[in-house]
């Protein structure tokens, strides 16, 4: 499993449907009656009839869009990785007790589902990070470092 992959793929049909993809940071939108106008933070103008703006928890930074005034909060989601153990789980697991899930990635062992609220620009919770790799040792025998920590953002 690796959801990478997945998205490629996603990706690769949404342009063979012609749609056409452009990264550029948006700093304000203006919806007009029959398109919509963005404009980005390099001051370039950019008008289309439909257009996906995907910037999950950095929504509320988007002026013109509505979703400046939703009470958006930050859910920080967490997880670690380990390379060499992926072969331990043929399928995900959940630990409710603990509140984890562990998944065999082609990339490794993940476990995943440790989750805060907290603003965007706060640093990692190192704690966060420590409680999975203390369920890594407790559930799997993992003694090692993760290979790879992370934190994402969720609205």
């Amino acid at each position: 499993m690796n959801p990478t992959h997945l998205i490629e793929g996603f990706f690769k049909h949404f342009q063979q449907l012609g749609g056409t993809w452009r990264k550029a940071k948006v700093g304000h939108v203006h919806p007009e009656q029959q398109s919509v106008t963005l404009y980005t933070e390099d001051n370039e103008k950019i008008s289309t009839e439909k257009v996906v703006v995907a910037c999950g928890a950095f929504s509320k930074s988007i002026r013109g869009s509505g979703s400046e005034h939703l009470p958006l909060g930050t859910e920080r989601g967490y997880l670690v990785q380990y390379a060499q153990h992926e072969d331990l789980l043929s399928r995900p697991i959940g630990f409710a007790d603990q509140g984890f899930y562990a998944s065999p990635m082609n990339q490794g062992l993940r476990l995943a589902g440790v989750v805060e609220i907290d603003a965007l620009q706060k640093p990692v919770n190192r704690k966060c990070i420590q409680y999975l790799q203390r369920c890594a040792k407790q559930q799997f025998g993992i003694n090692s470092e993760p290979d790879t920590d992370w934190l994402g953002y969720r609205p």
